[in-house]
């Protein structure tokens, strides 16, 4: 079952949202109780987010226990500037511990510049991935980066964005 924000608290979220982002740094900052609301209801925002990956919906294996997942390079910041590919679920963290390499008293990571040869076969049935395409017309609320830590679309930091993730731009091709 996926989680997800009923109306009521999607309109909740928004506006404490945009109190919080008024608030931050100024005397008339979110009372506890608003604020322990809009890290509650944010935090379930995120799980919305994440189960929106594109997944293999081949076999009930991979409807319910996602092991690859469509999306695009992370060293990209908008859906059309990338096609998208297949990705092993477990990618994104391990090649990042993986391309981890300490530089003086630094920890660096060059992990956008490792990729993985891309899944083709759904792990649990055997059949083939299907290919994906970009929504025409591509939803609105998208979050682009630009390479920052701001996104262009909603004017937050990162760490604050509540649009839809890069992925959910594409589906999978008719046919």
């Amino acid at each position: 079952m996926t989680i997800a924000l009923t109306p009521a608290e999607r309109a909740q979220l928004t506006d404490l949202s945009a109190r919080y982002k008024e608030s931050r740094g100024t005397d008339h900052e979110l009372d506890q109780a608003s604020e322990n609301l809009y890290w509650s209801l944010f935090r379930l925002r995120e799980i919305e987010l994440l189960c929106t990956a594109p997944t293999p919906a081949c076999c009930e294996a991979a409807r319910t226990h996602p092991a690859i997942l469509y999306d695009i390079a992370s060293s990209v910041n908008a859906p059309g500037e990338d096609p998208g590919r297949w990705y092993l679920a477990t990618h994104s963290k391990h090649t990042q511990a993986r391309a981890s390499f300490r530089s003086g008293g630094w920890i660096e990571c060059r992990w956008a510049e490792v990729e993985p040869p891309s899944p083709k076969f759904c792990p649990y049935c055997g059949a083939a991935l299907p290919a994906m395409r970009l929504k025409d017309p591509l939803p609105r609320n998208i979050c682009n980066s630009g390479g920052e830590d701001w996104c262009e679309t909603c004017d937050s930091r990162l760490r604050d964005c509540l649009c839809d993730l890069p992925w959910s731009a594409f589906e999978p091709e008719p046919g």
